[in-house]
């Protein structure tokens, strides 16, 4: 998980990662290919198994939902802030 953060922060940070990152073109398997050629170790199934813990509503939010707000707003994502770039 750690090697995610910082993979997404380090794309954050640089422009020229972010347009590599584009012409792959959401291809999960191809984009943890490229962050491992760049160095960073994990898996595709280390990032499914993240989008999946991420994903699952906190109860404030299943609360939230019931009342008839939106569960997530337009700042959330299915990663915290610190993976939004990519994932």
């Amino acid at each position: 998980m750690e090697e995610l953060v910082r993979f997404n922060s380090d794309v954050a940070k640089s422009q020229e990662m972010q347009e590599e990152i584009k012409a792959i073109d959401q291809d999960l398997s191809k984009i943890v290919e490229y962050a491992n050629k760049k160095g960073y170790q994990f898996s595709l199934t280390d990032v499914e198994n993240a989008m999946k813990n991420n994903a699952k509503l906190s109860e404030e939010q299943l609360d939230h939902a019931a009342g008839g707000g939106a569960a997530v707003g337009p700042s959330e994502g299915i990663f915290p802030p610190s993976m939004r770039w990519v994932f």
